[in-house]
């Protein structure tokens, strides 16, 4: 009996040995795999983007990618393209043209893959293909959110002053978070101060707030009445931008609209935002707001 103890006791032992050995053995191999797959991935992408570099030159044969994927190229080209200058971006876009590299983006552009797609479109747009600035406004009704979230991101680069009524379009319909679209209505810059009054009366709280924060972000003085019937909206966050985006155009005659919209705030968010107002426009006026709050006696309050 001892002796079939021991037998078993050493059998034991040398099983959890042996599979010790096994498991050390194994991560040894995956390390040394990841290892050669990571060099041999740096060395396709560097191939690949001395092969890009050459293009952007007017120089090279067409694309040679190897072992590298589709995915692989795109990638690498997206990231060189947003970094050159528009006259190298179009040398480069000949030269992925005659690689025939974006027939296989533009077909992206129907992938079930959203990735996919928001790549073929990317290509698509900083290499000025035909048609690439009116598929970004399709994509703005993509039924995946990243995608549409990229596609207005980009008409924030390439759009023009009409494509900020597209963004707010989305805006409204809760196609696109506000945040995302109110960036790209910014470097869209549109002149167009009716577009911002008009979503200040939207029915679409988001659209609401975005053309609010936008009025002050663009400097619309012309627009500070609309913000003083703002101060009043049902959303708080609405009233809130409106005090900021007043605070920000600092105009004296803003103040009896910010005071009253004080004397009912509730909430220490939108009180800090209107005392701030508050001061801003009487800073701009030459004189402090004798009978105005402190911050810290309104928040207190």
């Amino acid at each position: 009996m001892i002796e079939f103890v021991d037998w078993l006791g050493t059998s034991v032992q040398w099983f959890y040995w042996s599979l010790l050995v096994i498991v050390v053995i194994v991560l040894i191999s995956i390390a040394i795999g990841s290892k050669i797959s990571t060099n041999m991935r740096r060395t396709r992408r560097e191939r690949i983007l001395d092969q890009l570099i050459d293009g952007a030159e007017g120089d090279g044969p067409p694309l040679d990618r190897g072992a590298a994927s589709w995915e692989e190229v795109a990638d690498i080209a997206i990231g060189l393209l947003t970094n050159m200058t528009v006259t190298d971006r179009r040398v480069l876009a000949e030269w992925l043209e005659r690689s025939r590299f974006l027939k296989v983006a533009d077909r992206w552009t129907t992938a079930r893959k959203p990735a996919l797609r928001l790549r073929g479109l990317t290509l698509l747009v900083l290499t000025e293909q035909p048609g690439a600035r009116a598929l970004l406004t399709e994509f703005l009704n993509d039924p995946h959110p990243r995608v549409r979230s990229g596609a207005a991101r980009l008409l924030g680069y390439f759009g023009t002053a009409e494509n900020a009524g597209d963004v707010f379009a989305a805006i409204r319909e809760n196609r696109l978070p506000p945040s995302v679209g109110a960036m790209s209505i910014l470097r869209i810059l549109p002149q167009d101060t009716a577009l911002l009054e008009a979503n200040l009366r939207a029915p679409s709280s988001a659209a609401r707030r975005v053309a609010a924060m936008l009025i002050g972000a663009l400097g619309r003085e012309e627009s500070a009445p609309k913000l003083h019937v703002a101060l009043s909206d049902v959303d708080e966050e609405v009233r809130r931008s409106a005090a900021k985006s007043l605070g920000q155009l600092g105009l004296p005659e803003s103040i009896p609209y910010l005071r009253d919209a004080l004397d009912d705030a509730e909430g220490t968010l939108l009180t800090t935002e209107l005392t701030n107002a508050i001061f801003a426009c009487s800073s701009r006026s030459g004189s402090a707001p004798t009978d105005a709050p402190t911050i810290e006696e309104e928040l207190g309050r």
